[in-house]
Formats: C-alpha cells, structure tokens, sequence
C-alpha cells in the first residue's frame, strides 16, 4: 500500500495500524505553497531515520540518512569515541578523545597544518609546525612563558637569546635538599656546579670535576669593585693543612709552616725562618745567619718584617 496523506501547517497527522507491521517507512515533503515554520529543518529533503543509540549525537549516513555517529553526550560532557568519561567531575564539562595507542589534536590555519597536541602512548607533544613560537600565560598575561622557533626558552621575556633565558629571579632548589643550586652536567657525569650546601644562604661554593674554577677578571671577596685578581676584604686564611698556613686580621699577619718560611724577591736578598732546627734550619738576613732558639710558630709583624728585610 503507498497512499499519500496531506496535512496542513499545524494540523496533526494521524496513521491508522491494523493488524502486525514489521516496517514502517515515513516521507515528508512540503507541497509547493506551504513553507516551512521549523527551524533547521530543510523542507525539500525526503528523510529516512534510520535510528539510533541513547546520547549519541546523529550523523548523516548517506544523503538521505541519519544513525549514530561516533561521539556521545552526557549531560553537558562529550566523548569521541569515549562513553565513559574519565575527567568528569562536579561543575566540570569534559571533551575526552579515546584512541587505541594515541590521540591528535591538529590545529590547522587557512587549511594548511599549524600545530597539534598529541598524546602517544605515556607520551605527550605540543608542537607548533611553521617557524613560530608556543607561549604559556596566566592571570590576563599571555606571554609568561615562550618557547621559540630555536628552542630558546624565556620566562619573564619573548625573546629568549639563550636555551634558557630568565628576567627575573630563580629558586634552585628548596630546604629538604642537602645541595641547592645550578650544575652543568656531561654524558651523566657533573661537570661544574655552583652550590649551598644544607641551604645556607650565606655560603656558595664552586665546584669542577676537573679540580680548576675559572674567573674572568678581578675576583672580589667582601669588595664589590675588586682592583686585583684577588681582592679581600676581612679576615683571610690560606690554608694547605692544619700545620701549614697563613692567616690575617685586623692586626696580625701569621704564617705557619712544616717548613721553612722565605721572605724576599731572591734567594740572596731574602729572609729564610727555620722551623725545625735552629743549627740546622738557621733564620737568614741577607745572607747571614739569625738563630732564632724559639722551635715553634713564628709569628711576625708587618714592622718586624720590614726592619729585618732592611737591617
């Protein structure tokens, strides 16, 4: 049977069943004249609905048909190819992508490829395809964090000129750590580092694998406009061991030697303490020996020194 019934905008349209049916098939077309007052809908399509699944968003299969497509809505969340929504939470609207090994976000400008986000597996890559840069902000401010097309990163800048670039101030590590700071590393091997040691603010030490620090310039400790390649101000110790050693304060300078102390621009005009023996390590002037009887630390004052030099 194929008998056409026409109803009028507004009218209802009702279909007598007499005994078992096993398909029913509904056409709607409009009849010239009769436009149609429904949002969305296309009177001059012929539509077949096929059917379909709970929640899931429909999906033109065809021309002329509709069924389920492959993403699903749940109250406001929606997954593709995702029915149970992993990050779901109260006042919280999700879009979860499921793949089976990975998921791509692809993110294109005028039809030509700009950038992704891809998760593989454990793994997960933000990349910007073209010669362009990937940026991080916060609080209204776009450009807290850069990366750019050469790899440089910036914080607190856009245009990082090194592989890390800070305008700012930096926290290298924290107070559960026994050694804060910075460290260059070499094939898993420390190289350099630049440290404190318990968090102790007042101390930094430089350490080298290669046992030599390197410093370009004066080196000023205590002194902030150093005049030479070691100026000091305070106390100043030169220690080699616990027996052999120099030291200086604010009155005294103290030399400590398991040796022999010399002090001059030669060996013929210079001072020569002996430490062990008087007979056997005399103290010299120029040449003639002074026998100092005193076996233990000798201890000269900056006057002291220059009258022997000069006596």
């Amino acid at each position: 049977m194929n008998d056409t019934v026409y109803v009028v905008p507004g009218g209802l349209l009702e279909v007598p069943v007499i005994g078992k049916v096993r398909e029913f098939a509904l056409q709607i077309s409009v009849l010239p004249g009769f436009p149609s007052d429904t949002a969305g809908f296309d009177p001059t399509k012929t539509t077949n609905v096929l059917g379909g699944s709970t929640n899931y968003i429909p999906l033109w299969n065809g021309s002329t048909m509709l069924s389920s497509s492959g993403m699903y809505q749940n109250s406001g969340d929606i997954g593709i190819n995702q029915t149970s929504f992993q990050w779901a939470a109260t006042n919280r609207r999700v879009l979860e992508i499921n793949g089976t090994s990975q998921s791509l976000i692809g993110l294109n400008v005028n039809g030509a490829k700009a950038g992704y986000i891809w998760q593989n597996g454990n793994d997960m890559t933000i990349s910007a395809e073209n010669a362009g840069y990937i940026q991080f902000g916060t609080n209204g401010v776009s450009s807290r964090m850069r990366i750019g097309s050469d790899g440089n990163i910036g914080i607190g800048t856009t245009s990082p000129g090194s592989k890390l670039d800070v305008n700012g101030k930096i926290l290298a590590g924290s107070a559960t750590e026994t050694l804060n700071g910075l460290s260059a590393i070499n094939s898993s091997s420390l190289q350099a580092t630049v440290y404190s040691y318990n968090y102790n603010p007042s101390g930094w030490s430089i350490y080298s694998a290669q046992g030599i620090n390197y410093f370009s310039g004066n080196v000023g400790i205590g002194i902030t406009s150093p005049s030479y390649k070691l100026d000091v101000t305070g106390t100043f110790r030169a220690y080699y061991d616990a027996s052999t050693y120099l030291t200086l304060d604010s009155s005294n300078i103290s030399i400590i030697a398991n040796g022999t102390v010399t002090i001059g621009n030669n060996s013929t005009d210079a001072i020569t303490i002996g430490h062990a023996s008087a007979e056997t390590r005399p103290t010299t002037i120029k040449g003639s020996p002074l026998y100092l009887q005193k076996r233990s630390a000798v201890v000269l004052s900056p006057v002291l020194a220059i009258m022997m030099m000069y006596r």
